[in-house]
């Protein structure tokens, strides 16, 4: 691959009665009710605590009015929230926490050689979250991102050197492990996957015949799925000649999903 992978350190199984400090950094609070990855992120910070492991989340925002009740959420699971992950780093005290972990390979790039100087021993995972070298490679191929060849190239040696500098990284799926394994062969990976709980509000079956998408569309991906949604949907009723109505909600619509509405087929 070209990266020196960092040496991984054996991890120790650690009793009941020790405490491990995990410092968890990423570059926002876990929206945990507007989208997958906040949930997901949510969920792990749950299950954290209740293995009884001591966490510290840092972050780039802290309180405001939009985000009060994220902070909030997660000190009522009794984790400790900062802001400014740089002053922070700077108050730590060497070895304070035994595991660090940080999401998104771009927020892990620009702190982990700071967190290796500050934590030594401690053990460095990076949750890759989403695996962006080869959602990008995708875009291009299908047209649907504004990057040249040459600027993915380049945020993927990024986003490789990232990983070959932590002790283990989250892949999400088993998909994106071997894509990973493939570009850096002796990087250390465990799948870490989407975590959805089924509520029993959930799992009743729906009263009427609509398809809903919910995405962001600040994030490319979500509008080629929207897009394909609408051609599925459309299939359908040519196929079947019943009608279904298509529901496409979220933040930031582009102009190709607003002109998808026609106020009676799809909304």
């Amino acid at each position: 691959s070209g990266f020196p992978v960092r040496s991984h350190r054996k991890i120790r199984y650690c009793k009941r009665s020790d405490e491990v400090k995990i410092l968890f950094a990423a570059p926002a609070l876990p929206r945990y009710d507007q989208e997958s990855g906040g949930n997901r992120l949510f969920k792990i910070l749950e299950l954290l605590r209740k293995h009884k492991h001591s966490v510290t989340f840092v972050c780039h925002e802290f309180l405001s009015s939009s985000n009060v009740k994220y902070s909030r959420a997660l000190q009522k699971l009794g984790i400790e929230c900062f802001d400014n992950p740089l002053n922070f780093l700077s108050t730590l005290k060497v070895n304070e926490f035994n595991v660090c972990i940080l999401g998104w390979y771009d927020f892990a790039e620009t702190y982990i050689e700071i967190i290796k100087r500050v934590l030594p021993s401690a053990k460095i995972i990076v949750d890759s979250v989403d695996l962006h070298w080869l959602r990008e490679e995708r875009g291009l191929s299908l047209g649907a991102l504004n990057l040249t060849s040459a600027e993915i190239a380049k945020n993927k040696s990024r986003e490789k050197r990232t990983y070959a500098e932590a002790d283990l990284v989250w892949a999400i799926t088993e998909d994106d492990r071997k894509a990973i394994l493939r570009e850096i062969p002796d990087c250390k990976i465990k799948i870490v996957s989407i975590i959805h709980r089924k509520y029993k509000e959930y799992v009743k079956n729906p009263v009427g015949s609509g398809v809903i998408f919910v995405g962001g569309f600040s994030h490319p991906p979500n509008e080629s799925a929207a897009l394909w949604g609408y051609e599925i949907c459309q299939k359908f009723r040519e196929r079947t000649r019943k009608n279904i109505v298509y529901y496409i909600v979220g933040s930031d619509p582009t102009p190709k999903i607003r002109s998808l509405h026609d106020g009676k087929n799809t909304i």
